[in-house]
């Protein structure tokens, strides 16, 4: 640990900070001493998360040693310590001619939020490795990602989840929930050896002690010293109450804070629909009618049951819905796509129609335990739930009160409500009949009301970090609030390390114009180039490379033409393809798949969305990311009502707020652009390429607002030809090839192999089961390689080589290209894609350790390579996720260095060939769907056996008693998940010396 002092503060940070970081550590610290809100902006990678977590921590310990002294010295003079409560006035001597204020007393509390639970995360990670891994912490989240009880987390939505929750917690049948309940002084016991926890961690430990995480995170709230939470949960009162979390006087960080205004204005924006306001009727109403038969039937002991709930107000309630319904319906759609109305008059037509303000707190209490005795009688109370929500908002701050302020701040826009298939109008009322149901948005303009809604509780700072903050004068004067405290920092690290230039056009000869505007984006020629630019760059750029469009609509788009064209074959040649799903369960394995496929061949392209989940808070460090592309500006959709009336807002407060809409909708998408191109280059020592493929981004308004750290260091290239050409001495430089684990052989972008030695291998034909590939192995001096692989391996420990710290498989897997394409979209696959084509021969060659060839074995350049055509199949991976595969094809020659090639015949796979395993899990379901019970039970006990009296020989005849055939080789693949790999090897070596495994056909 080094010691870095601000002042007489001892901050302890695990290596030497970088000055960025000092600097950033200084401003935390101004902020939190002298009680000012921050702005600080540092890019990704200057390990922001780190020095804003030691900072804090750091001030707050001595705070915590400040008040313990002041404790003691009043003991020992026999004076009461004072009570701040409510941060009033209350004063003592302290003895020292000082007085001691709430300040001095009071040790804040530290909220750490972010956008996403997986930020949160690796906070939380940073902090494990910190020398404040010892601090007390806690990590807020929803039941979404924390319930463990059985029935309630496999329901499908999240207010199902909420309300069989409910259910169980109300009936005392969550045992999780119960232990909680009845334990609550063992909980701090549990979570001892681990005072530093991520939802894993929490989920963890709550399975092992049968206690419920998502409960046990609010007790864990009292004591917790720093506080993990999405921004939503900061944002909302509700949720904030829920769990304890009391804002004043607290540490507020807001990581990844450029979302804050966007935040903040969701934070207060909702939305009334014609079905809410028809379901509010129809939940009052079922209360009615259970309240009446509760009490016939036991009469006066109902009120046990609705102690909360009297049947006047429930009867009032029915009536004020149904004439908010009528008042509703006079509003009128003049446009198909929808219409503004003044926001006076709607916020007049709820106050004159049933809720005036005054009775907001009677009817939030009603609309409470009406939801709570829907929960308790197994039905929905989604309605009622909507509506409190509205009115919780509504009451939070004045300016709803009043509809001049609150035309000043939002726009009402009015839109035909999608109903969906079967769903019925149920009211009564005549005034609804004949009209068409709707849907009120209120949108708010005005992010200072959410943070206002922050700042009444009386936080001691708020201190809003991001790498893309800028321009910082814009951003405060829109939150209207002061932030004294700023820093704009640059990056950490050198020229050397990046490599970033503009891409106007495609390749020669037609030199297609780039440009992803909307009336281009179905241009045939521009979708070739750009899928070209994109097969050059995989071919070029070891490992990862990620692809970023502006939108869904455009990914689809392009993805549909490559498909057709033959460009996702080429891509497939050099890269394992992936795109971004929306499914949060089927994004989780495209991710999982993608780390796994840079880990084991020769990479990944992964194409995603700006503003999407890959976009925002992933890491993508070293060979995860070693190229990003960005296809173009994502801006937001021009004639969206939204943008439009945001626009026209800020139009009309430009004077004041010193931009005007057309600036803020550029800034908006340079933003998006910036957190995209920051998911590489992750630390001082990381490096990349970053491709800019629109002519748009050499138009100054999109120039001038760039990353300052990548504005200065584009390379200007006069064609496609230079970019290459220049990506390729990139990666091919010394520090750029010792760190990948592939290295560039040349401008055609083929790897060299970490050995020099000649083998041929044929791939008669390939099952495609999982993310990779395994061929059928022909004329393989299996002996000599498994003992020269082990051989090098041992011997290269200690290497710079990092293939050197490979184990047997993976060190196979580094030597054979196996890209594929992994279509992952909504949880389906398309079993309509055209992608599914016909098949011929495909060569691959691969450099030898000599150094790489710019030419083909016969002579012609690279460049003259024609695609050829590629069989795929479609094979389902897990539950939900498909993947469309193909061999790899990377032709390239050596002049000095050894060829390997690879031939793939016309036939299609068989069932018989076998598949590959990227986890235990997929292993052991192979294993049970090709072994009956019995046989599975065998094997099962002659693993036993073989962990006992460690017989190698003993081990191959019994497995090969179940495993016939192909079957046999497969399995020995899938020992790798339970068993040391070298004992693979031996066994590999003694069934060769035995069978002649070689010569095997």
């Amino acid at each position: 640990m080094v010691v870095f002092n601000v002042g007489d503060l001892d901050i302890q940070f695990p290596f030497v900070p970088y000055d960025v970081q000092k600097e950033l550590m200084k401003k935390v610290v101004e902020c939190i001493t002298k009680q000012q809100n921050g702005l600080l902006e540092s890019p990704t990678g200057t390990g922001k998360t780190l020095s804003l977590l030691c900072a804090a921590i750091a001030w707050q310990k001595k705070q915590a040693g400040n008040s313990r002294d002041f404790l003691i010295k009043a003991a020992m003079k026999g004076v009461r310590a004072p009570s701040f409560n409510h941060g009033g006035g209350s004063t003592m001597d302290t003895g020292g001619g000082g007085i001691a204020t709430e300040s001095t007393f009071y040790v804040p509390k530290i909220i750490y939020a972010s956008r996403t639970h997986a930020q949160l995360s690796q906070a939380a990670k940073e902090l494990k490795r910190s020398f404040y891994s010892t601090t007390k912490t806690v990590v807020l989240g929803s039941r979404d990602v924390m319930c463990i009880h059985d029935g309630v987390s496999r329901l499908s939505t999240s207010s199902a989840k909420i309300m069989g929750c409910h259910v169980q917690v109300k009936s005392r049948t969550c045992h999780y929930y119960n232990n909680v309940s009845s334990k609550k002084e063992e909980i701090s016991t549990v979570v001892m050896d681990k005072p530093v926890m991520d939802i894993e961690d929490l989920v963890g430990t709550g399975k092992r002690n049968r206690m419920c995480p998502f409960f046990m995170s609010r007790e864990l709230v009292k004591d917790a010293s720093v506080i993990f939470m999405p921004y939503n949960y900061l944002m909302d009162p509700k949720l904030r109450s829920s769990h304890g979390v009391d804002l004043k006087n607290c540490i507020i960080i807001l990581d990844e804070g450029h979302n804050i205004a966007k935040n903040c204005e969701e934070s207060v924006s909702f939305e009334i629909k014609s079905s809410s306001i028809t379901k509010c009727i129809q939940e009052v109403t079922q209360t009615m009618n259970e309240f009446n038969e509760i009490t016939q039937q036991v009469g006066s002991q109902s009120n046990s049951l609705m102690q909360d709930i009297d049947i006047g107000s429930l009867v009032t309630l029915k009536q004020s819905f149904l004439q908010l319904e009528g008042a509703l319906e006079c509003f009128k759609i003049t446009d198909s796509a929808g219409s503004f109305i003044p926001a006076n008059e709607i916020l007049y037509a709820i106050f004159q129609n049933g809720f005036p303000p005054s009775t907001f707190p009677k009817v939030i209490n009603e609309l409470d335990a009406i939801s709570s005795f829907q929960a308790m009688t197994h039905r929905d109370s989604s309605g009622c739930d909507t509506f409190a929500s509205m009115l919780r908002i509504l009451s939070s701050q004045a300016v709803f009160l009043n509809p001049t302020a609150f035309a000043d701040s939002f726009k009402i826009f009015v839109t035909e409500e999608k109903r969906h298939a079967g769903s019925l109008r149920i009211s009564n009322n005549v005034a609804s009949v004949g009209n068409v149901p709707k849907t009120f948005h209120f949108w708010c303009f005005n992010p200072a009301i959410g943070l206002e809604m922050m700042l009444q509780y009386g936080p001691r700072c708020i201190i809003l970090a991001s790498g893309t903050l800028s321009p910082l004068t814009f951003l405060e004067s829109e939150l209207r609030a002061p932030f004294p405290v700023k820093l704009s920092n640059p990056h950490i690290i050198g020229d050397s390390q990046l490599f970033a230039t503009i891409v106007k056009t495609g390749a020669a000869p037609k030199n297609a114009k780039l440009t992803s505007a909307f009336n281009n984006r179905s241009n045939p020629d521009y979708l070739g180039a750009l899928g070209e630019v994109i097969v050059s760059t995989c071919s070029v750029v070891p490992k990862g490379v990620l692809v970023f469009f502006p939108s869904y609509s455009l990914m689809d788009i392009c993805v549909n033409s490559w498909k057709t064209s033959g460009i996702l074959d080429k891509i497939a040649r050099y890269k394992v393809v992936y795109v971004e799903p929306k499914g949060k369960f089927e994004f989780n394995q495209v991710m999982t798949s993608y780390y796994q496929s840079v880990k084991t061949s020769s990479g990944g392209c992964l194409m995603a969305v700006c503003r999407g989940k890959v976009s925002e808070g992933l890491d993508f460090s070293d060979d995860n990311g070693r190229a990003v592309i960005i296809t173009g500006i994502p801006y937001a959709p021009f004639q969206d009502p939204h943008v439009q009336a945001k626009k026209a807002y800020l139009d009309s407060k430009s004077k004041t707020n010193g931009i005007s809409g057309s600036n803020w909708y550029q800034l908006e998408a340079v933003r998006a652009l910036n957190q995209a191109i920051g998911r590489i280059i992750r630390h001082a020592q990381d490096f990349g390429a970053v491709l800019l493929c629109d002519e748009r981004f050499d138009y100054p308004v999109v120039l001038n607002n760039l990353s300052p750290w990548l504005e200065k260091r584009l390379k200007r290239c006069s064609s496609f030809s230079d970019v290459l050409t220049g990506l390729s001495q990139f990666f091919k430089t010394p520090s750029k090839s010792a760190v990948s684990s592939y290295q560039v052989a040349s401008t055609a972008g083929h790897f060299q192999s970490s050995t020099s030695s000649t083998r041929s291998i044929k791939a008669k034909s390939s099952d495609y089961s999982g993310s990779g590939i395994i061929s059928r192995f022909q004329d393989i001096d299996m002996e000599s390689d498994i003992s020269s692989m082990y051989a090098q391996i041992q011997s290269s420990n200690n290497s710079k080589d990092p293939t050197s710290s490979m184990d047997l498989f993976s060190k196979l897997d580094s030597l054979m290209i196996r890209p594929a394409i992994d279509y992952v979209k909504d949880g389906k696959s398309d079993s309509n894609r055209d992608i599914l084509s016909s098949s011929n021969s495909v060569t691959v060659r691969r450099t030898g350790s000599q150094g790489g060839a710019k030419r083909l074995s016969d002579g012609k350049p690279w460049t003259d390579l024609k695609p050829k055509r590629i069989k795929m199949e479609v094979h389902k991976v897990q539950p939900y996720l498909f993947s469309t595969q193909l061999e790899p094809s990377a032709p390239c020659s050596s002049t000095s260095g050894s060829v390997m090639s690879m031939d793939i015949d016309n036939e299609s796979p068989s069932a018989e060939d076998p598949p590959v395993f990227m986890s235990a899990k997929g292993f052991s379901t192979w294993l049970k769907n090709d072994l009956s019970p019995p046989k599975y039970a065998r094997f099962v006990e002659i693993l036993k056996e073989f962990k006992f009296n460690r017989n190698v020989e003993k081990l191959g005849e019994e497995l090969k008693k179940l495993f016939v055939g192909e079957k046999f080789y497969t399995c020995l693949e899938g020992l790798k998940f339970v068993m040391h790999d070298s004992t693979c090897s031996h066994l590999l070596l003694q069934l060769h010396r035995k069978d002649g495994f070689a010569n095997k056909k």
